[in-house]
């Protein structure tokens, strides 16, 4: 299967990831799958009418379907798996082995009773990768929240979080796997770890964003580790 993008140890792979997921290897899955929230959809106020995604429907059915066998895909191949769930249909996903809490002071997850201004959930699965028996690190992270402006998709994730993510979940010798790539913000992510990483895009528009922006990423190496 040859790679949409190719360089320095990442790679994308354009298709739907249940078909690529066989045919590749990598330690530890990070990704941010669709809510199933409607995205796109007119949620009270002209303020909050957000751009739907190119190629597929936000809907719980959506999630069922896709999202969850894939997902059930990676635990099988992946020592570490840690994935913002969304809180809509997060009880459609296996149960995890503990879930964390991005604090976000910005809202999330709107819905017909409001939107979610506190926190959006991280679940986790497998063995924590940091905890060697000397004392535990925090499983959940505040703030993390720099700029999206700019970034053609929508709902891009911030890189600060996406980089906590990846280094929580992770060592200096895993590879790195998000199966719903989007914009490449875990690959970049990754990228600034020095981790070698794997980003799969239904929506070829969605690669190229995502080629382009790691093609102009530098690795910050005070934070490689």
């Amino acid at each position: 299967m040859k790679p949409y993008y190719e360089e320095y140890g990442i790679k994308i792979y354009h298709g739907d990831c249940r078909e690529v997921i066989p045919e590749i290897s990598f330690s530890v899955t990070v990704t941010d799958p669709p809510y199933g929230v409607n995205l796109g959809a007119y949620t009270g106020t002209s303020r909050y009418l957000n751009t739907p995604y190119a190629s597929m429907e936000d809907t719980p059915e959506f999630i069922e379907s896709v999202c969850v066998p894939a997902i059930r895909m990676c635990l099988e191949k992946s020592s570490q798996l840690a994935m913002t769930p969304g809180n809509k249909c997060m009880f459609m996903y296996p149960r995890p082995d503990d879930i964390g809490v991005w604090y976000n002071p910005a809202s999330t997850n709107r819905g017909k009773w409001g939107f979610s201004h506190v926190n959006a959930f991280i679940y986790f699965y497998g063995k924590d990768p940091h905890n060697t028996g000397k004392g535990m690190i925090p499983n959940s992270v505040s703030g993390h929240c720099d700029s999206v402006a700019g970034i053609d998709h929508p709902c891009p994730k911030p890189l600060k979080f996406a980089r906590w993510l990846v280094g929580r979940a992770s060592t200096k010798n895993d590879s790195i796997l998000d199966p719903f790539m989007g914009s490449g913000t875990t690959l970049l992510a990754a990228k600034n770890w020095g981790r070698t990483a794997v980003g799969i895009e239904l929506e070829e528009r969605y690669c190229e964003v995502a080629a382009n922006r790691l093609r102009q990423a530098v690795i910050d190496f005070e934070t490689v580790a």
